[in-house]
């Protein structure tokens, strides 16, 4: 009776490691494409959706700031991520060294590159002297960070400090 009792249990541990396998293998081989296809669809929403708070995030900071500038405003540019996770977690790090900071899309704007990622920025400025001082001290912490104009015109504004601006205009040739 022992002796049956183990030949069961052996084959019932035999059976229990063949469908782990079975199961590893289908995984690997036949889930794996659904899974990563589902992970990358939850990626695009999740960007699609900071995309969207990223636009009413700025929306709110031009309302609250100076109007008269038709919308436009500047930043210092710090640096460009390809997904807005990482833009967040850029600006938030920006933030605990005491910037006032931001993240944007950077195809939204016309002034911009049209580079499918995102901006992370010290910002946003109003005036072009601020933006000018900024990237002057900011520029003593990351020397490859530059001031932007941000707006929906054909036209780019660049700075590297003060009374070191470049302006093209148009842009975009299109």
């Amino acid at each position: 009776m022992r002796k049956v009792l183990l030949i069961i249990a052996g084959i019932t541990c035999g059976a229990i490691i063949a469908l782990q396998l079975k199961l590893m293998y289908t995984y690997q081989y036949d889930m794996k494409p659904q899974v990563e296809t589902l992970i990358q669809a939850s990626d695009d929403i999740t960007d699609a959706q900071c995309n969207l708070e990223d636009q009413l995030r700025t929306t709110q900071q031009l309302v609250h700031g100076d109007l008269e500038n038709d919308g436009n405003f500047y930043i210092v540019s710090v640096e460009a991520v390809k997904n807005a996770s990482d833009a967040i977690r850029a600006a938030e790090n920006l933030g605990k060294k005491g910037y006032e900071t931001g993240y944007l899309w950077i195809p939204n704007y016309r002034s911009l590159s049209g580079t499918k990622m995102y901006c992370v920025f010290i910002g946003p400025f109003y005036s072009k002297s601020k933006t000018e001082k900024m990237v002057e001290k900011y520029r003593k912490v990351n020397p490859k960070a530059f001031g932007l104009l941000v707006s929906k015109e054909n036209k780019r504004i660049e700075i590297k400090g003060v009374g070191k601006s470049m302006t093209t205009e148009p842009y975009h040739i299109k």
